[in-house]
């Protein structure tokens, strides 16, 4: 938790103009946990929020919840660069799902099953 807690202040502390003493490297006490609050960056404006209720880990580095949308996002740059698109993907299709199935409360027994398909009615 700690080293979760460090990376995202040094993204703030590299993103955000210098107040004196690191005062803009401060984490602010959300409905969740704890949280950078909004950051600018050139390209969009996002946070990163440390979830104490419901932590999860997406994968790969670089995907996230997107909250107005409310849809995880991985961005196509992450894809593109990899040194294994196709495995950034399927990691990323997996943490999802678990993220998902965790927070919905999904039956994972049940829709993880396998089924024989010649034991099936037509």
């Amino acid at each position: 938790m700690h080293r979760w807690l460090q990376i995202a202040r040094k993204v703030r502390l590299q993103l955000t103009p210098w107040v004196n003493h690191s005062w803009h490297v401060t984490q602010y006490l959300s409905a969740r946990g704890l949280t950078t609050g909004p950051m600018a960056h050139p390209r969009h404006c996002f946070e990163i929020e440390i979830d104490f209720i419901q932590p999860r880990l997406l994968q790969p580095v670089g995907a996230f919840w997107h909250q107005t949308m409310r849809e995880f996002i991985l961005p196509d740059e992450v894809v593109r660069t990899a040194a294994a698109p196709g495995e950034t993907l399927l990691a990323f299709l997996q943490s999802t799902y678990e993220a998902a199935a965790d927070l919905a409360q999904w039956d994972r027994e049940a829709l993880e099953r396998i089924v024989d398909p010649s034991k099936t009615a037509a």
